[in-house]
């Protein structure tokens, strides 16, 4: 297969993406308006919570829920990053980080602390604009200046905010490392991320493993409809888990790597100048 029939593929793929998103709340209704029309046909009773029917229901829902969710959720996330806003952002982020030299890591480490410094700053400035402060009233009271309780409260508050944590980890790294520390082992990270993506197999396993399956008596009109009442919410949570990752990829991801490469840009450009390293 030539590169032409390999992109109208992964075209043809972004265009079935897309088409199940933009009709993810067509079909959500859909499906509940048809729940509705089965509902309106028969007579409507809440079963007790505490019977044991109720319980193991809910559960065998609940654990379903959990696996359809996240496991659309995975695809998602995998859907988004073909999209072309992740690509873009993705491509004009790899250009930033490139252009930042092993000699330049020590000048990136002063930016990172300067900045996470200044945008404090200006948090507090915000915050204190907002509630009718100023950084003068701000420095007296943490000179021992006394205030009334609320402004008290308020100026307690300011000086409870802290430094937005930022690394050159953080901005030249993949998707953002999430260490302590630039020198962290991403050992203990990958285990964690390891044991997170086999929770929901393992409550999985454990259901399928404990569950026993007895055929229903009298398999009526009424059961069946109960069945599809039931099993209705699936397919809506599988299009919401869906749609989250999507979203999660094209919009947050796309967000994030546009940050780091703007931030990167203002590195290279008004910082290095300013020390003479351009």
């Amino acid at each position: 297969m030539n590169n032409g029939d390999g992109h109208r593929l992964a075209e043809l793929s972004l265009g079935g993406y897309r088409f199940i998103l933009a009709n993810a709340s067509r079909v959500i209704a859909l499906l509940t308006a048809a729940v509705a029309c089965l509902v309106t046909f028969t007579d409507v009773a809440l079963s007790g919570i505490g019977r044991e029917d109720f319980t193991s229901s809910l559960l065998v829902m609940l654990i379903a829920s959990y696996l359809i969710f996240f496991s659309m959720f995975d695809s998602g996330v995998t859907a988004g990053l073909e999209s072309e806003e992740y690509t873009a952002a993705q491509k004009l982020y790899s250009e930033a980080k490139a252009s930042v030299t092993p000699e330049e890591i020590t000048s990136l480490r002063e930016f990172c602390h300067r900045y996470s410094a200044e945008e404090l700053g200006f948090r507090r400035l915000c915050y204190l604009t907002e509630h009718g402060e100023s950084l003068d009233a701000f420095e007296r009271f943490k000179n021992g200046e006394p205030a009334s309780p609320r402004r008290a409260a308020v100026l307690r508050r300011a000086a409870r905010l802290r430094a937005a944590r930022l690394t050159p980890a953080m901005l030249l790294s993949g998707k953002g490392a999430a260490q302590k520390s630039e020198l962290s082992t991403p050992m203990l990270s990958r285990l964690l991320s390891i044991l997170r993506g086999l929770l929901p197999t393992t409550l999985g396993s454990l259901f399928t493993v404990s569950v026993m399956l007895t055929a229903k008596d009298g398999l009526t009109a009424e059961v069946i409809i109960e069945g599809i009442l039931k099993l209705s919410a699936l397919p809506m949570i599988a299009l919401k888990g869906y749609r989250a990752g999507f979203l999660h990829s094209r919009d947050t991801l796309s967000a994030w790597n546009t940050l780091r490469s703007r931030l990167l840009r203002q590195f290279k450009g008004d910082f290095l100048k300013e020390r003479g390293q351009d």
